[in-house]
């Protein structure tokens, strides 16, 4: 479906979604990756692993070890926002889980993952985020969660939670917790803007032992010895500490370790002199082995240095969480503690900004295209069973569009950003002819574009922004059409299938000062694109047209969606109405149609809906991983297969009822 991708500079209006329709069924499919925040090892059964993300499915579950990853987030919120940032296990009925979120509290599992319900009565409604969790062994319904408000304790399995602040700092910006597994009064918190702060009686009261730390520095992380409790590291701003009186006072253990935050540290079950450090920002893992007096890198296979967080089993693998924005991260497993392979099959938390399917043949499964905002374009050759990445030379930024030829196998075009020498970005057009091997760049109009479509029924290639142009040859040369303002902004084109002649091209009249709107814009041709006039009298009030659609079944229908509100027209963008029972979000991002008419519309915040006529719509956002999607593309062989690009949870195929 060739749309331009680039969605307008709206604010999203969350409004209530409606209730769910139980019709068909979504599954992820890739690409595979992204932040993983957290971990956490079932401690009865260690090939049970469980990986928090940033975005999407909020929690993924390994049964084999890390090998594969299946969702495990049913009930934790969809939405952007719902990152995760820490996981718990109870030590004692590892079926009980708790995890932290940023912006929604506490949530706890009962069935390992298998669902999620809210934990959050007591909490304050600034919690800033929950950043750490950390269960009594010996009185598992006691759980300590630390937040940007304090610390919260509940002593009956989350029910109830009540803050514990006494003798903390103020902010109390809580970063880390950690309770001594021998002796669960004892508790000490990390606190990201002063120092760490210990408990003798539960958290009822705390008090600072910064002796030998560096003065006004932030801790980011702490580690107990298993077997020596009164041993304990912290890593501050300036560097890694350790104490070996309780944190009575401290010196440093930084030798071999880089100028950077400490941001993950485990200790090695089976020998406590074995510890295992993850930094933050770019510099990879560091191991010692004499109970942190010196370090080492342990990087080989470590293709992401940017670990979140590290986890440990008792036989002694380790895993590390990474960073999955800038480079493909995710999680990486190191079987002998020196040496890292990426296992992330199966786990999707990426945001996809651009997707296109091009058809493989008769009873082939479709090829995918995909693009990110920060690591290119991905393609699967099976219909999403596989990915891999593309690279093209120079490309750093967002992919803004990805269009394919439908007759010629393998020949695309990407809109996206490439950084130039100074740090900018600049967005250019490549194109390849061999399913993305090679690519060549190819020039674009003199203005502003950052659209891009293809007329399936002609081959003509059109950018859109500022202005408008188009393209006979592929995208070796561009002329620009007639009877458009310059200065009106150009987001989305349609083609009328069953006249060559039509198309509408929608967008908005940036306001002429902050303090008035927006204006929308629709434009109609009917000479193929030479020349243009306004067909958008109806529309007027809306803020602008972010997509336009033509009914394949009935050319004189068309639809126009703006912001929160959907316009539909059944004579050609003559006149146009306001469709009441319009999908209930604040921003419809995409909108696709199959050949019988039945139409499909993508939103911010509340999934996907379908529709027969364009006047009733249904919520078909059952089992969607991720509620906020950007873009929809149905199968080019099979308009039974919807494929949707989500925000936070990579590419979603929806498989339509029998």
């Amino acid at each position: 479906m060739p749309i331009a991708k680039r969605a307008l500079p709206f604010l999203i209006l969350l409004l209530a979604a409606p209730a769910l329709a139980a019709t068909g069924r979504w599954s992820l499919l890739g690409p595979d990756g992204g932040t993983v925040t957290a971990l956490a090892v079932d401690p009865a059964d260690s090939r049970i692993v469980y990986a928090a993300t940033q975005k999407g499915e909020g929690v993924f579950k390994s049964r084999d070890g890390g090998q594969t990853w299946s969702p495990s987030g049913a009930g934790l919120p969809k939405i952007p926002g719902n990152n995760v940032f820490c996981l718990a296990i109870d030590p004692r009925r590892p079926a009980i889980l708790y995890a932290g979120t940023l912006n929604f509290g506490i949530y706890k599992s009962t069935d390992g993952g298998a669902s999620w319900s809210p934990s959050r009565r007591g909490l304050s409604a600034n919690l800033l985020g929950v950043s750490a969790l950390a269960i009594d062994p010996h009185a598992p319904d006691t759980v300590f969660a630390g937040t940007g408000a304090g610390v919260f304790r509940t002593t009956d399995g989350g029910a109830n939670w009540k803050l514990r602040n006494s003798g903390l700092p103020d902010p109390p910006l809580i970063s880390d917790l950690e309770i001594d597994p021998k002796r669960p009064a004892v508790v000490y918190a990390a606190v990201g803007t002063s120092g760490v702060y210990k408990s003798a009686n539960g958290g009822e009261t705390w008090r600072p032992i910064h002796t030998g730390l560096p003065a006004g520095q932030g801790v980011d992380t702490l580690a107990i010895d298993p077997r020596r409790s009164a041993t304990v590291y912290a890593s501050t701003y300036a560097g890694l500490f350790k104490s070996t009186n309780g944190g009575a006072s401290w010196f440093p253990s930084n030798s071999g370790l880089p100028k950077s935050i400490v941001s993950a540290l485990v200790i090695d079950p089976r020998d406590s002199r074995t510890l295992f450090a993850g930094t933050f920002f770019g510099t990879g893992a560091f191991r010692s082995d004499d109970g942190g007096a010196s370090w080492s890198p342990i990087d080989a296979g470590l293709s992401n240095p940017v670990i979140w967080a590290l986890a440990i089993t008792p036989q002694g693998t380790v895993y590390a969480a990474t960073e999955g924005d800038s480079q493909p991260g995710g999680v990486f497993q190191s079987a002998d503690g020196r040496t890292w392979r990426r296992t992330v099959r199966g786990l999707s938390t990426l945001e996809i900004t651009a997707l296109a399917a091009e058809s493989a043949g008769p009873g082939a499964p479709s090829i995918l295209w995909a693009g990110t905002p920060s690591l290119g374009v991905f393609r699967s050759a099976n219909g999403g069973g596989v990915w891999r990445r593309v690279p093209i030379p120079g490309v750093s930024g967002p992919v803004n569009a990805i269009v394919v030829d439908s007759v010629h196998a393998g020949t695309a075009w990407v809109l996206a950003y490439e950084r130039d020498g100074f740090g900018g970005l600049t967005i250019h057009l490549f194109k390849t002819l061999d399913a993305g091997r090679t690519w060549s760049r190819l020039p674009l109009p003199a203005g502003t574009f950052s659209g891009l479509a293809r007329d399936p029924r002609d081959g003509t290639l059109w950018v859109t922004g500022f202005g408008i142009a188009r393209s006979t040859d592929g995208g070796l040369t561009w002329t620009a059409p007639s009877g458009i303002a310059g200065s009106d902004f150009l987001v989305d084109l349609a083609f009328d299938p069953s006249s060559p002649q039509v198309l509408y091209v929608a967008g908005y009249r940036p306001p002429p000062s902050r303090f008035e709107p927006s204006e929308g814009r629709l434009y109609k041709s009917t000479d193929g694109g030479a020349s243009w006039t306004r067909t958008d009298a109806g529309l007027a009030g809306s803020f602008g047209i972010q997509k336009v659609l033509v009914s394949p079944a009935r050319s004189q229908v068309v639809y126009a969606a703006s912001f929160g509100v959907l316009f539909r027209s059944a004579d050609a963008g003559a006149h146009w109405d306001r469709v009441a029972e319009a999908p209930q979000s604040g921003n419809i991002t995409d909108l696709a149609a199959g050949p019988d008419g039945t139409l499909y519309a993508a939103t911010g915040n509340t999934g996907v809906y379908s529709s027969p006529d364009g006047l009733v719509w249904t919520s078909i956002s059952n089992g969607l991983s991720s509620l906020a999607v950007k873009v929809l593309e149905l199968d080019p062989a099979d308009p039974e297969i919807l494929y949707a690009g989500t925000e936070a949870a990579g590419v979603e195929v929806y498989t339509f009822p029998p």
